[in-house]
């Protein structure tokens, strides 16, 4: 989780009320949530995540990311951080699995990051390479001395890529997750001091990843749980 996102969250949980008695998790605060008959829990540090066996992955806080344009509303966003504070190992919050979609972060997704989007910027580990993968035209202006010059630049930043991507360097082979419904409980729940959480592939995804259709299927494998 980048730094644009740590900052929405600071500012929406700023001075986390001690009194977590709040509307929006009577439930999961009272240890009264349903259970059915599918749910298998995945314990977090303070959190009880109830998922679906094989269709679960853990993603580490700075993979997981908010599903573009989604509200969060500071009060309920406070109450589940304060929940997650007064909660511990031994008794933990107990909270439904959020879903979304998983994508193994490639050379694409970093140059897009780091052009389009304020909230995270994926890296290769690499400042030039990163620079170069955003704006490869940009970047060679920059530093080519002459045509021929440009071209064994290019060629030499393309083998760095290539290393980088077998290397699984920075970011690269790590897989994100769009949090499409749950961004509250993903979130509240980093606020409250979560290194990450147990979340659910969407059933579509999880199809896809099973018939090998979706590109991600043999990384994706790997991680479910």
């Amino acid at each position: 989780m980048d730094s644009g996102i740590i900052g929405l969250l600071s500012v929406l949980g700023a001075l986390v009320s001690e009194d977590w008695g709040g509307p929006y998790y009577p439930q999961s605060r009272d240890r009264s949530i349903e259970r059915y008959w599918s749910d298998t829990p995945y314990q977090g540090r303070r959190v009880l995540w109830l998922g679906t066996e094989g269709k679960m992955l853990w993603v580490p806080a700075r993979y997981l990311v908010p599903i573009d344009g989604n509200i969060f509303y500071g009060d309920k966003i406070r109450e589940l951080a304060g929940l997650v504070r007064s909660s511990s190992q031994d008794d933990p919050l107990p909270l439904r699995a959020a879903y979304g979609m998983a994508t193994v972060i490639g050379p694409l997704d970093v140059a897009e990051s780091i052009q389009y989007d304020d909230m995270r910027t994926w890296t290769t580990g690499d400042e030039d390479l990163d620079a170069w993968l955003a704006d490869p035209e940009s970047w060679l202006d920059e530093y080519a001395a002459d045509d021929e010059h440009r071209a064994e630049l290019q060629a030499e930043m393309e083998d760095e890529l290539d290393e980088a991507v077998e290397n699984n360097a920075g970011d690269l082979g790590k897989v994100s997750f769009q949090v499409r419904d749950g961004n509250h409980r993903v979130f509240g729940s980093l606020l409250g001091g979560e290194e990450g959480a147990w979340v659910l592939l969407a059933d579509n995804q999880h199809q896809e990843v099973l018939a090998g259709r979706d590109l991600d299927a043999p990384k994706l494998i790997e991680m479910l749980e």
